[in-house]
């Protein structure tokens, strides 16, 4: 994808939409990750198409927050690859996954909640080559969340999702039994939009999640996962934004994630991210995305 491409359509659709407004948004995104630990080396991609059956209108604030200020209905459909080489039982690896994810929302009478319906999926092989194994993973989950704002600039949300998985265990040809394994995790969350002055303003968010998973002739295991994030708009167009996660299982991995975000004109944005694991695991990642509204 050519970036001076994607500039002239952003001009295009800039020159043929309302100011601020948008209804559909196209978005596509590449991720380079890499660890020592593990010997780890990623490539990611993504790419998504996003309708809301109300435009944004000409609210104000940071471009990037429109359709949070004005939420409205909408659909959304998300497809990614991930290939990876690793170290996996001290034994090179290579893993290829696919990904989906279809959902949406409908905002109630009331204007101020929405309740929203995510069906997903993984498949993924991982092949070790010198022990001819190989193990193939799929998943579907389905997630039901609801969004309420309390003011026009400040919501909460909850969620449950429910995720079947299989593993199947391949040794020099030979299947073994798949094992299944179900997991059912709750979340809330919070944020926020805060103004300040000279046209600056301020993203706050925070989100728990909390997973008990269930595996043939294992004990149940639970794990949570805490995300806190800013993101400090100087202007308009232009956002700096930093974001914390940790987890609570086997790995107790936490990281730190550092991006920014500009709309180049008011219909086309780039955002690039640096990641890091800062305990667990010494995982690096950058990010590239970039979508066009209109």
């Amino acid at each position: 994808m050519s970036l001076s491409r994607i500039s002239v359509l952003a001009l295009l659709c800039a020159a043929a939409t309302p100011a601020l407004a948008w209804q559909y948004e196209v978005a596509a995104g590449v991720a380079k990750t890499t660890s020592s630990d593990t010997d780890l080396d990623g490539l990611s991609s993504i790419a998504g198409v996003h309708y809301r059956f109300n435009d944004t209108g000409n609210t104000s604030g940071p471009l990037a927050e429109r359709d949070f200020l004005s939420p409205s209905s909408y659909l959304e459909l998300v497809i990614g690859n991930d290939d990876r080489d690793e170290q996996i039982y001290n034994q090179s690896a290579s893993t290829d996954s696919d990904v989906y994810n279809l959902g949406g929302a409908w905002l109630l009478a009331d204007g101020a909640t929405l309740v929203g319906l995510q069906y997903g999926g993984t498949r993924s092989t991982v092949e070790i080559p010198i022990w001819s194994d190989e193990y193939r993973y799929k998943d579907r989950s389905l997630e039901v969340n609801v969004v309420h704002y309390l003011a026009s600039n400040w919501s909460v949300s909850a969620l449950y999702r429910q995720t079947s998985a299989e593993v199947t265990y391949i040794e020099s040809g030979y299947h073994y039994e798949p094992i299944d394994m179900d997991t059912n995790t709750v979340g809330v969350a919070t944020q926020v939009l805060m103004p300040l002055q000279d046209g600056q303003s301020l993203a706050l968010s925070a989100s728990v999640e909390h997973s008990v998973q269930s595996a043939d002739d294992e004990d149940d295991t639970s794990a949570n996962l805490w995300d806190a994030a800013a993101r400090y708009y100087l202007n308009t167009q232009l956002g700096l934004g930093l974001d914390l996660t940790k987890s609570s299982d086997a790995d107790d991995d936490s990281s730190l994630t550092l991006s920014v975000n500009n709309y180049f004109t008011s219909n086309w944005w780039v955002e690039l991210g640096y990641g890091k694991g800062i305990s667990g695991s010494d995982a690096r990642i950058i990010e590239l995305s970039s979508g066009l509204q209109f």
